[in-house]
């Protein structure tokens, strides 16, 4: 239990899967993100907003075009 929460732990604080997999002795981050780390949706969203900022908005939306009256 004190592996998996060292694990989540780090990767809710923002400690990338490689180097969580790296201190945990696992040859591979498949094992680490299978069984110990799995990424919250709150740090998720944390995680685009720092990328994206804090609303995304859609960019060039264009409106359909109208007919014209007969």
């Amino acid at each position: 239990m004190c592996r998996r929460t060292f694990g989540q732990v780090g990767i809710d604080n923002g400690v990338s899967t490689e180097s969580v997999s790296r201190m945990m002795g696992h040859a591979s981050t498949k094992t680490t993100g299978k069984y110990y780390c799995r990424k919250t949706q709150e740090s998720a969203i944390q995680e685009a907003q720092k990328v994206w900022g804090n609303s995304p908005k859609p960019q060039g939306a264009a409106r359909p075009m109208e007919p014209k009256p007969s």
